[in-house]
Protein backbone atom coordinates (compact mmCIF):
# COMPACT_ATOMS: atom_id res chain seq x y z
CA UNK A 1 0.00 0.00 0.00
CA UNK A 2 1.20 3.51 -0.82
CA UNK A 3 0.41 6.44 1.47
CA UNK A 4 0.65 9.88 -0.15
CA UNK A 5 1.75 12.96 1.69
CA UNK A 6 0.29 16.24 0.50
CA UNK A 7 2.87 18.98 0.00
CA UNK A 8 1.90 22.51 0.93
CA UNK A 9 4.05 25.05 -0.84
CA UNK A 10 3.62 28.71 -1.73
CA UNK A 11 5.34 28.11 -5.05
CA UNK A 12 4.82 25.43 -7.76
CA UNK A 13 8.60 24.87 -7.93
CA UNK A 14 8.64 23.56 -4.38
CA UNK A 15 5.56 21.45 -5.03
CA UNK A 16 7.24 19.81 -8.01
CA UNK A 17 10.21 18.85 -5.83
CA UNK A 18 8.19 16.53 -3.54
CA UNK A 19 4.67 15.46 -4.42
CA UNK A 20 4.24 12.18 -2.53
CA UNK A 21 5.91 9.90 -0.02
CA UNK A 22 5.77 6.12 -0.27
CA UNK A 23 5.76 5.14 3.38
CA UNK A 24 5.81 1.42 2.94
CA UNK A 25 8.68 1.21 0.47
CA UNK A 26 12.19 0.41 1.75
CA UNK A 27 15.00 2.94 1.65
CA UNK A 28 17.46 2.71 -1.21
CA UNK A 29 20.43 0.88 0.29
CA UNK A 30 22.69 -1.86 -0.96
CA UNK A 31 21.33 -4.49 1.43
CA UNK A 32 19.07 -7.49 1.12
CA UNK A 33 15.56 -7.06 2.48
CA UNK A 34 14.85 -9.08 5.61
CA UNK A 35 11.34 -10.53 5.81
CA UNK A 36 9.69 -11.31 9.12
CA UNK A 37 9.85 -15.05 8.45
CA UNK A 38 13.59 -14.74 7.90
CA UNK A 39 13.91 -12.86 11.18
CA UNK A 40 11.93 -15.58 12.94
CA UNK A 41 14.03 -18.35 11.41
CA UNK A 42 17.26 -16.63 12.40
CA UNK A 43 16.08 -16.03 15.99
CA UNK A 44 15.09 -19.69 16.37
CA UNK A 45 18.44 -20.84 15.01
CA UNK A 46 20.68 -18.57 17.08
CA UNK A 47 18.96 -17.31 20.23
CA UNK A 48 20.82 -18.65 23.30
CA UNK A 49 17.73 -19.19 25.47
CA UNK A 50 16.21 -21.47 22.83
CA UNK A 51 19.48 -23.35 22.46
CA UNK A 52 19.41 -23.93 26.22
CA UNK A 53 15.83 -25.23 26.04
CA UNK A 54 16.78 -27.57 23.21
CA UNK A 55 19.69 -28.95 25.25
CA UNK A 56 17.41 -29.53 28.24
CA UNK A 57 14.98 -31.35 25.99
CA UNK A 58 17.78 -33.50 24.59
CA UNK A 59 18.93 -34.25 28.14
CA UNK A 60 15.45 -35.32 29.24
CA UNK A 61 15.18 -37.58 26.20
CA UNK A 62 18.53 -39.15 27.04
CA UNK A 63 17.36 -39.83 30.59
CA UNK A 64 14.09 -41.32 29.35
CA UNK A 65 16.02 -43.90 27.32
CA UNK A 66 17.64 -45.33 30.47
CA UNK A 67 15.26 -44.48 33.30
CA UNK A 68 13.38 -47.78 33.01
CA UNK A 69 16.44 -50.03 33.41
CA UNK A 70 16.93 -52.44 36.31
CA UNK A 71 19.40 -51.54 39.10
CA UNK A 72 23.02 -52.02 38.12
CA UNK A 73 24.79 -55.18 39.32
CA UNK A 74 27.22 -54.95 42.24
CA UNK A 75 30.45 -56.84 42.90
CA UNK A 76 31.77 -57.29 46.42
CA UNK A 77 35.42 -58.11 47.06
CA UNK A 78 36.68 -58.82 50.59
CA UNK A 79 40.05 -59.21 52.31
CA UNK A 80 39.05 -61.30 55.35
CA UNK A 81 41.05 -61.92 58.53
CA UNK A 82 40.62 -65.52 59.59
CA UNK A 83 38.31 -67.98 57.86
CA UNK A 84 36.40 -66.28 55.03
CA UNK A 85 32.64 -66.73 54.69
CA UNK A 86 31.16 -68.29 51.58
CA UNK A 87 29.85 -64.94 50.27
CA UNK A 88 33.03 -62.98 50.97
CA UNK A 89 33.25 -62.25 47.26
CA UNK A 90 30.05 -62.00 45.27
CA UNK A 91 28.29 -60.61 42.25
CA UNK A 92 24.79 -59.34 43.13
CA UNK A 93 21.99 -58.34 40.80
CA UNK A 94 18.79 -56.97 42.30
CA UNK A 95 15.66 -57.23 40.13
CA UNK A 96 12.66 -54.99 40.74
CA UNK A 97 9.54 -57.02 40.04
CA UNK A 98 6.90 -54.61 41.31
CA UNK A 99 6.66 -52.43 38.19
CA UNK A 100 9.09 -49.78 39.40
CA UNK A 101 11.03 -49.76 36.15
CA UNK A 102 7.90 -49.10 34.09
CA UNK A 103 6.86 -46.25 36.39
CA UNK A 104 10.27 -44.61 36.24
CA UNK A 105 10.27 -44.89 32.46
CA UNK A 106 6.83 -43.32 32.21
CA UNK A 107 7.82 -40.49 34.57
CA UNK A 108 10.90 -39.80 32.45
CA UNK A 109 8.79 -39.78 29.27
CA UNK A 110 6.40 -37.25 30.79
CA UNK A 111 9.34 -35.10 31.90
CA UNK A 112 10.69 -35.18 28.34
CA UNK A 113 7.27 -34.07 27.08
CA UNK A 114 7.34 -31.22 29.59
CA UNK A 115 10.76 -30.13 28.34
CA UNK A 116 9.46 -30.20 24.77
CA UNK A 117 6.40 -28.13 25.74
CA UNK A 118 8.65 -25.59 27.47
CA UNK A 119 10.71 -25.35 24.30
CA UNK A 120 7.56 -24.67 22.25
CA UNK A 121 6.42 -22.11 24.82
CA UNK A 122 9.76 -20.33 24.56
CA UNK A 123 9.51 -20.39 20.76
CA UNK A 124 6.16 -18.63 20.92
CA UNK A 125 7.48 -16.06 23.39
CA UNK A 126 10.44 -15.37 21.12
CA UNK A 127 8.06 -15.16 18.16
CA UNK A 128 5.95 -12.55 19.92
CA UNK A 129 9.08 -10.60 20.89
CA UNK A 130 10.36 -10.81 17.32
CA UNK A 131 7.07 -9.53 15.91
CA UNK A 132 7.07 -6.67 18.40
CA UNK A 133 10.65 -5.72 17.53
CA UNK A 134 10.20 -6.10 13.75
CA UNK A 135 6.99 -4.11 13.39
CA UNK A 136 8.12 -1.53 15.94
CA UNK A 137 11.11 -0.90 13.70
CA UNK A 138 8.78 -0.67 10.71
CA UNK A 139 6.55 1.82 12.54
CA UNK A 140 9.40 4.02 13.81
CA UNK A 141 11.14 3.98 10.43
CA UNK A 142 8.00 5.14 8.60
CA UNK A 143 7.42 7.76 11.30
CA UNK A 144 10.96 9.09 10.88
CA UNK A 145 10.56 9.17 7.11
CA UNK A 146 7.33 11.12 7.32
CA UNK A 147 8.77 13.61 9.81
CA UNK A 148 11.91 14.00 7.71
CA UNK A 149 9.77 15.07 4.76
CA UNK A 150 7.85 17.40 7.05
CA UNK A 151 11.13 19.01 8.14
CA UNK A 152 12.25 19.41 4.52
CA UNK A 153 8.91 20.97 3.67
CA UNK A 154 9.06 23.32 6.68
CA UNK A 155 12.56 24.38 5.63
CA UNK A 156 11.31 25.13 2.11
CA UNK A 157 8.37 27.08 3.50
CA UNK A 158 10.66 29.13 5.73
CA UNK A 159 12.89 29.98 2.76
CA UNK A 160 9.87 30.96 0.70
CA UNK A 161 8.46 33.01 3.58
CA UNK A 162 11.71 34.93 3.93
CA UNK A 163 11.61 35.77 0.23
CA UNK A 164 7.96 36.85 0.37
CA UNK A 165 8.57 38.94 3.49
CA UNK A 166 11.28 40.92 1.68
CA UNK A 167 8.88 41.85 -1.09
CA UNK A 168 6.04 42.59 1.35
CA UNK A 169 3.75 39.71 0.35
CA UNK A 170 3.35 38.39 3.92
CA UNK A 171 3.51 39.81 7.42
CA UNK A 172 6.30 39.27 9.93
CA UNK A 173 3.85 37.18 11.95
CA UNK A 174 3.60 34.63 9.12
CA UNK A 175 7.38 34.62 8.87
CA UNK A 176 7.67 33.83 12.57
CA UNK A 177 5.04 31.12 12.17
CA UNK A 178 7.11 29.42 9.49
CA UNK A 179 10.23 29.53 11.71
CA UNK A 180 8.34 27.95 14.60
CA UNK A 181 6.99 25.25 12.28
CA UNK A 182 10.51 24.38 11.15
CA UNK A 183 11.85 24.25 14.73
CA UNK A 184 9.01 21.98 15.83
CA UNK A 185 9.52 19.73 12.81
CA UNK A 186 13.23 19.42 13.59
CA UNK A 187 12.55 18.52 17.23
CA UNK A 188 10.05 15.81 16.27
CA UNK A 189 12.45 14.42 13.67
CA UNK A 190 15.22 14.11 16.28
CA UNK A 191 12.85 12.29 18.62
CA UNK A 192 11.68 9.94 15.85
CA UNK A 193 15.28 9.16 14.89
CA UNK A 194 16.04 8.17 18.48
CA UNK A 195 12.98 5.92 18.64
CA UNK A 196 14.00 4.21 15.41
CA UNK A 197 17.48 3.54 16.77
CA UNK A 198 16.00 2.01 19.91
CA UNK A 199 13.79 -0.28 17.82
CA UNK A 200 16.76 -1.20 15.64
CA UNK A 201 18.86 -2.12 18.68
CA UNK A 202 16.02 -4.26 20.04
CA UNK A 203 15.69 -6.26 16.83
CA UNK A 204 19.44 -6.67 16.35
CA UNK A 205 19.86 -8.03 19.86
CA UNK A 206 17.27 -10.69 19.09
CA UNK A 207 19.16 -11.48 15.89
CA UNK A 208 22.46 -11.73 17.82
CA UNK A 209 23.95 -8.99 15.63
CA UNK A 210 25.74 -5.70 16.42
CA UNK A 211 23.20 -3.22 17.75
CA UNK A 212 23.74 -0.63 15.00
CA UNK A 213 23.55 -3.04 12.04
CA UNK A 214 21.00 -1.70 9.59
CA UNK A 215 18.00 -3.91 8.78
CA UNK A 216 16.16 -3.34 5.52
CA UNK A 217 12.44 -4.09 5.62
CA UNK A 218 10.68 -5.29 2.45
CA UNK A 219 7.71 -3.66 0.77
CA UNK A 220 4.30 -4.55 2.18
CA UNK A 221 3.19 -6.73 5.08
CA UNK A 222 3.47 -10.52 5.16
CA UNK A 223 0.30 -12.56 5.56
CA UNK A 224 0.72 -15.41 8.10
CA UNK A 225 -1.89 -17.66 6.52
CA UNK A 226 -5.62 -18.15 6.29
CA UNK A 227 -7.90 -15.82 8.24
CA UNK A 228 -8.14 -17.18 11.82
CA UNK A 229 -11.43 -18.06 13.48
CA UNK A 230 -12.61 -17.92 17.07
CA UNK A 231 -13.44 -21.63 16.99
CA UNK A 232 -9.95 -22.62 15.88
CA UNK A 233 -8.48 -20.43 18.60
CA UNK A 234 -10.53 -22.12 21.34
CA UNK A 235 -9.79 -25.59 20.00
CA UNK A 236 -6.09 -24.96 20.52
CA UNK A 237 -6.43 -24.74 24.32
CA UNK A 238 -5.49 -28.36 25.03
CA UNK A 239 -2.38 -28.12 22.86
CA UNK A 240 -1.12 -24.94 24.51
CA UNK A 241 2.28 -25.58 26.17
CA UNK A 242 1.20 -23.99 29.47
CA UNK A 243 -1.80 -26.31 29.77
CA UNK A 244 0.17 -29.36 28.70
CA UNK A 245 2.96 -28.65 31.21
CA UNK A 246 0.46 -28.29 34.07
CA UNK A 247 -1.39 -31.50 33.12
CA UNK A 248 1.86 -33.47 32.86
CA UNK A 249 2.97 -32.15 36.26
CA UNK A 250 -0.13 -33.68 37.87
CA UNK A 251 0.38 -37.00 36.10
CA UNK A 252 4.06 -37.12 37.12
CA UNK A 253 3.16 -36.55 40.79
CA UNK A 254 0.61 -39.38 40.70
CA UNK A 255 3.22 -41.71 39.24
CA UNK A 256 5.83 -40.63 41.79
CA UNK A 257 3.35 -41.39 44.60
CA UNK A 258 2.77 -44.84 43.10
CA UNK A 259 6.54 -45.37 42.76
CA UNK A 260 7.10 -44.49 46.42
CA UNK A 261 4.42 -47.00 47.41
CA UNK A 262 6.23 -49.72 45.48
CA UNK A 263 9.06 -49.61 48.04
CA UNK A 264 6.99 -52.03 50.14
CA UNK A 265 6.91 -54.60 47.32
CA UNK A 266 9.50 -57.44 47.44
CA UNK A 267 12.50 -57.54 45.11
CA UNK A 268 14.35 -60.55 43.73
CA UNK A 269 18.08 -60.75 44.23
CA UNK A 270 20.43 -63.04 42.30
CA UNK A 271 23.88 -63.65 43.77
CA UNK A 272 26.93 -65.57 42.55
CA UNK A 273 29.35 -65.99 45.48
CA UNK A 274 32.84 -67.36 46.19
CA UNK A 275 34.63 -67.52 49.51
CA UNK A 276 38.05 -66.78 48.01
CA UNK A 277 39.60 -65.84 44.71
CA UNK A 278 42.16 -68.65 45.07
CA UNK A 279 41.85 -72.41 44.45
CA UNK A 280 39.69 -74.64 46.55
CA UNK A 281 37.27 -71.93 47.42
CA UNK A 282 33.62 -72.57 48.18
CA UNK A 283 31.26 -71.08 45.61
CA UNK A 284 27.67 -71.18 44.49
CA UNK A 285 24.57 -69.39 43.32
CA UNK A 286 21.74 -67.98 45.40
CA UNK A 287 18.30 -66.59 44.50
CA UNK A 288 16.73 -64.51 47.25
CA UNK A 289 13.43 -62.73 47.85
CA UNK A 290 14.05 -59.40 49.58
CA UNK A 291 10.89 -58.51 51.50
CA UNK A 292 10.50 -55.33 53.61
CA UNK A 293 8.98 -56.26 56.96
CA UNK A 294 6.97 -53.12 57.68
CA UNK A 295 6.95 -49.35 57.30
CA UNK A 296 7.49 -47.19 60.36
CA UNK A 297 5.46 -44.48 58.66
CA UNK A 298 8.03 -42.68 56.54
CA UNK A 299 7.04 -44.30 53.24
CA UNK A 300 3.32 -43.87 53.91
CA UNK A 301 3.81 -40.20 54.75
CA UNK A 302 5.81 -39.64 51.57
CA UNK A 303 3.10 -41.34 49.49
CA UNK A 304 0.35 -39.24 51.13
CA UNK A 305 2.36 -36.08 50.51
CA UNK A 306 2.79 -36.90 46.80
CA UNK A 307 -0.92 -37.70 46.41
CA UNK A 308 -1.93 -34.37 47.93
CA UNK A 309 0.58 -32.59 45.70
CA UNK A 310 -0.85 -34.41 42.68
CA UNK A 311 -4.39 -33.31 43.58
CA UNK A 312 -3.15 -29.75 43.99
CA UNK A 313 -1.42 -29.96 40.60
CA UNK A 314 -4.69 -31.14 38.99
CA UNK A 315 -6.42 -28.07 40.41
CA UNK A 316 -3.57 -25.90 39.14
CA UNK A 317 -3.90 -27.46 35.69
CA UNK A 318 -7.62 -26.65 35.61
CA UNK A 319 -6.92 -23.07 36.71
CA UNK A 320 -4.21 -22.79 34.03
CA UNK A 321 -6.64 -24.00 31.38
CA UNK A 322 -9.22 -21.43 32.41
CA UNK A 323 -6.59 -18.69 32.41
CA UNK A 324 -5.50 -19.68 28.90
CA UNK A 325 -9.10 -19.69 27.69
CA UNK A 326 -9.62 -16.20 29.12
CA UNK A 327 -6.38 -15.05 27.50
CA UNK A 328 -7.41 -16.45 24.10
CA UNK A 329 -10.80 -14.74 24.23
CA UNK A 330 -9.12 -11.44 25.11
CA UNK A 331 -6.57 -11.86 22.32
CA UNK A 332 -9.34 -12.58 19.83
CA UNK A 333 -11.29 -9.44 20.76
CA UNK A 334 -8.12 -7.35 20.55
CA UNK A 335 -7.36 -8.83 17.15
CA UNK A 336 -10.80 -7.88 15.80
CA UNK A 337 -10.60 -4.39 17.29
CA UNK A 338 -7.10 -3.70 15.95
CA UNK A 339 -8.00 -5.04 12.50
CA UNK A 340 -11.07 -2.80 12.25
CA UNK A 341 -9.23 0.19 13.72
CA UNK A 342 -6.44 -0.12 11.16
CA UNK A 343 -8.95 -0.21 8.30
CA UNK A 344 -10.88 2.79 9.66
CA UNK A 345 -7.72 4.85 10.17
CA UNK A 346 -6.57 4.03 6.66
CA UNK A 347 -9.75 5.52 5.22
CA UNK A 348 -9.50 8.52 7.55
CA UNK A 349 -5.92 9.14 6.47
CA UNK A 350 -6.94 9.18 2.81
CA UNK A 351 -9.64 11.78 3.55
CA UNK A 352 -7.15 13.95 5.43
CA UNK A 353 -4.86 13.67 2.43
CA UNK A 354 -7.55 15.13 0.21
CA UNK A 355 -8.21 17.91 2.72
CA UNK A 356 -4.50 18.78 2.84
CA UNK A 357 -4.32 18.89 -0.94
CA UNK A 358 -7.35 21.18 -1.12
CA UNK A 359 -5.79 23.49 1.48
CA UNK A 360 -2.65 23.73 -0.63
CA UNK A 361 -4.69 24.75 -3.65
CA UNK A 362 -6.60 27.25 -1.56
CA UNK A 363 -3.34 28.80 -0.36
CA UNK A 364 -2.04 29.07 -3.90
CA UNK A 365 -5.31 30.76 -4.93
CA UNK A 366 -5.05 33.20 -2.05
CA UNK A 367 -8.17 31.85 -0.29
CA UNK A 368 -6.40 30.43 2.79
CA UNK A 369 -3.61 31.75 4.96
CA UNK A 370 -0.50 29.87 6.05
CA UNK A 371 -1.89 28.98 9.47
CA UNK A 372 -4.87 27.20 7.89
CA UNK A 373 -2.57 25.27 5.60
CA UNK A 374 -0.35 24.22 8.50
CA UNK A 375 -3.42 23.04 10.39
CA UNK A 376 -4.53 20.86 7.46
CA UNK A 377 -1.02 19.43 7.17
CA UNK A 378 -0.91 18.73 10.90
CA UNK A 379 -4.21 16.87 10.79
CA UNK A 380 -3.02 14.71 7.89
CA UNK A 381 0.32 14.02 9.56
CA UNK A 382 -1.30 12.96 12.83
CA UNK A 383 -3.78 10.74 10.98
CA UNK A 384 -0.93 9.09 9.08
CA UNK A 385 1.13 8.47 12.20
CA UNK A 386 -1.90 7.06 13.97
CA UNK A 387 -2.53 4.69 11.07
CA UNK A 388 1.11 3.55 11.00
CA UNK A 389 0.93 2.77 14.74
CA UNK A 390 -2.38 0.94 14.36
CA UNK A 391 -1.14 -1.09 11.40
CA UNK A 392 1.99 -2.15 13.33
CA UNK A 393 -0.15 -3.25 16.30
CA UNK A 394 -2.45 -5.19 14.00
CA UNK A 395 0.44 -7.02 12.34
CA UNK A 396 1.84 -8.04 15.73
CA UNK A 397 -1.55 -9.29 16.88
CA UNK A 398 -2.21 -11.13 13.62
CA UNK A 399 0.96 -13.20 13.97
CA UNK A 400 0.19 -13.94 17.62
CA UNK A 401 -3.31 -15.20 16.78
CA UNK A 402 -1.87 -17.24 13.90
CA UNK A 403 0.44 -19.08 16.32
CA UNK A 404 -2.16 -19.44 19.06
CA UNK A 405 -4.50 -21.28 16.69
CA UNK A 406 -1.95 -24.09 16.54
CA UNK A 407 -0.14 -23.17 13.33
CA UNK A 408 3.60 -23.94 13.25
CA UNK A 409 5.97 -21.15 14.09
CA UNK A 410 7.84 -21.72 10.84
CA UNK A 411 6.26 -23.64 7.99
CA UNK A 412 9.50 -23.69 6.00
CA UNK A 413 13.07 -22.93 6.99
CA UNK A 414 14.06 -19.86 5.05
CA UNK A 415 17.55 -18.69 4.31
CA UNK A 416 18.88 -16.79 7.31
CA UNK A 417 20.85 -13.55 7.06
Amino acid sequence: MTIYFAIVSPRPAILAGAVCLTLLSPPVVAQESLSFRQVLSYVFAHHPSLKGAERRHAGSQAWARGAGAQPSPEIRLSVPAGDPSEEANSLVQRLEIGGQTGLRSKIADFQAQQAEARMFQLQRELGVRSADAYYSLWSTRETERLLRLRFELATSLQTAAQRRLKVGEISEHQMLRSELERAQAEAELVQARGQRKQALHKLNLLLQRPADSEVVLPLGAEVPGAEPTREALLQSIESRPEVRIAQLAAQILHLEADLLGRQRIPDVEFEAYRSSLGRGAEQGLRLSLVLPLWDWGKTGAAVAQKEHEAEAAEADALAQRQAVEQELLAVWELYLAERDRSQILRGQMERYLRQADLSRRGYEAGLLNLAEVFEAQRAYREATLEYVSAEASFQKRRWEVHWLTGNPMLETREKTP
